[in-house]
C-alpha cells in the first residue's frame, strides 16, 4: 500500500502511516477519540515523528548490541536480507497525537527551517579485517621471439649511385665577396663574381679554398680578376677592399697585387698594394691621366717567402683619400693634391691578379688569393 500523503510504501494492514502518521482513509477509520489527521504541511515535521524515529533507532541499536554479543570473535556470515523493525504503531501514534495536542496548547514558537524526514537506513555492519593477498611471483620470461624492430636493408646492387652535387659554403660575414670555398667551382672559378682582364695565355683555377692565377710570362702584361659587381662603381661612402695574397716562391720577376682603377673623363689613377719577386710589400698611388706618374709609395717591407699576407685599401670618395693596410696595420695614407677633379664623380674598379712589368723576364708568374672582402668602412 502507498501512503496517499507522503507516498511511502506501508504494510497493507497498517492503520496509519509509520512515516507521517496519516490515517489511511478507505481502509481503516480513525478510532474513537482520534479524529482523522489532516495533511501535515510539508514545510515542517510534526514532533511525534521524531519520537517514532527515536523508537526505531533504539530497537535497531538493541539489535546491533545483541548481534555483537553473540558473534564476538567469530567470522561474520553474509548479512541476511534486511527487514524493517516491527513497532507498535498504535501505541506510538497515540503517544504522538497526545504530544501534538500538548504542543498546540503551548504558545507558538518561531518557525524553524524545515527538516527532511530521515529514512531508516540499513543496519550497520561492523568492519572486518580483509585478508591481504599474498604476493605472487611474477611470471618468468619465456623464449618467445620478439618481432623485428627494423626492416633489414635491401642487398646492394650494381646500380651506380648518382654523384652528389657540391653545395655552396655560405659565409656568415656579409663583407665576404668570395672565399673560394664553393666546391661547385673547383677546377675553374665563379664567373658570376669575376671578370677576366688581360691577354692570353693565362690560367685561373679554384681549389681547396684558394684561387691560383698564372700569367704565362708575357712581358709588360698582366692577368686581372675584376670584381664584377663593383666594375665602374660610383661610391657614395667610404668603402674598403681586402684580400689575402702570396707569390709563388720561384724568384721569377713580377708582381702579385690588389689593384683599384679609378677614372673620370680623361682623369685616371691607380691605388695598389703589391708583393714583388724580392718578397717586398709596398703600396702606391699613380696618376696616369697623360703618363705613368707615381705620386706616392709606402716603404718597401720585406715579407716571408711564399707566405700569405693581407692587404686592404680604404677609399673615401668624398676627399679621395686612400688608406693602406698590411696584415691589419696601417701601412700608409695619401690624398692627391688635385683631388677636386675626382671628388664625387669618379668610378672605381677593384681587381686582384699578377703581372710581369719588370722588363727583364718572360718567366711565368703565379699568385694565390683567398678571402676577398669588401664593405663600408666602420669608423
Amino acid at each position: 500500500m502507498i501512503c496517499p500523503h507522503c507516498q511511502k510504501e506501508v504494510p497493507d494492514d497498517a492503520r496509519a502511516c509509520g512515516y507521517c502518521g496519516h490515517w489511511l482513509a478507505g481502509e481503516h477509520k480513525a478510532p474513537a477519540g482520534h479524529p482523522e489527521q489532516k495533511p501535515v504541511e510539508s514545510s515542517s515535521s510534526p514532533p511525534w515523528l521524531w519520537l517514532a524515529l527515536a523508537a526505531v533507532i533504539l530497537v535497531i541499536a538493541a539489535g546491533v548490541i545483541a548481534y555483537f554479543a553473540l558473534k564476538n570473535g567469530e567470522e561474520v556470515p553474509p548479512d541476511p536480507p534486511q527487514t524493517l523493525a516491527t513497532v507498535d504503531l498504535e501505541a506510538t501514534v497515540a503517544a504522538a497525537v497526545a504530544a501534538t495536542k500538548q504542543a498546540e496548547a503551548t504558545p507558538a514558537q518561531p518557525e524553524q527551517e524545515p527538516v527532511e524526514a530521515l529514512e531508516p537506513g540499513p543496519t550497520p555492519v561492523p568492519p572486518t579485517a580483509t585478508p591481504m593477498p599474498r604476493p605472487t611471483n611474477p611470471p618468468r620470461s619465456t623464449n618467445t621471439p620478439r618481432p623485428p624492430t627494423s626492416t633489414s636493408a635491401p642487398k646492394s646492387t650494381n646500380t651506380p649511385r648518382p654523384t652528389p652535387t657540391p653545395t655552396a659554403t655560405i659565409d656568415a660575414d656579409p663583407t665576404v665577396y668570395d672565399n673560394f670555398n664553393n666546391p661547385a667551382f673547383d677546377g675553374s672559378f665563379n664567373q658570376n663574381q669575376w671578370e677576366i682582364w688581360g691577354p692570353l695565355p693565362y690560367e685561373i683555377v679554384q681549389r681547396d679554398g684558394i684561387v691560383t692565377v698564372t700569367h704565362e710570362g708575357k712581358l709588360n702584361e698582366g692577368t686581372f680578376l675584376v670584381l664584377r659587381k663593383f666594375k665602374n662603381v660610383v661610391l657614395n661612402t667610404s668603402t674598403f677592399f681586402e684580400t689575402k695574397l702570396k707569390m709563388e716562391p720561384t724568384k721569377n720577376s713580377g708582381w702579385v697585387f690588389l689593384w683599384i682603377d679609378f677614372s673620370y673623363s680623361t682623369a685616371k689613377g691607380i691605388a695598389a698594394c703589391r708583393i714583388n719577386e724580392n718578397n717586398d710589400a709596398f703600396c702606391e698611388y699613380v696618376d696616369f691621366s697623360s703618363r705613368w706618374d707615381s705620386r706616392y709609395e709606402t716603404e718597401y717591407k720585406p715579407v716571408g717567402d711564399g707566405q700569405f699576407h693581407k692587404f686592404r685599401i680604404d677609399v673615401d670618395p668624398i676627399t679621395m683619400t686612400f688608406t693602406y693596410y698590411l696584415d691589419g696595420q696601417i701601412f700608409g695614407s695619401y690624398m692627391p693634391t688635385d683631388a677636386d677633379k675626382f671628388k664625387n664623380r669618379v668610378s672605381f674598379t677593384p681587381s686582384i691578379g699578377v703581372a710581369n712589368w719588370t722588363w727583364n723576364s718572360t718567366a711565368a708568374i703565379v699568385g694565390y688569393f683567398d678571402d676577398v672582402r669588401t664593405g663600408p668602412v666602420v669608423q
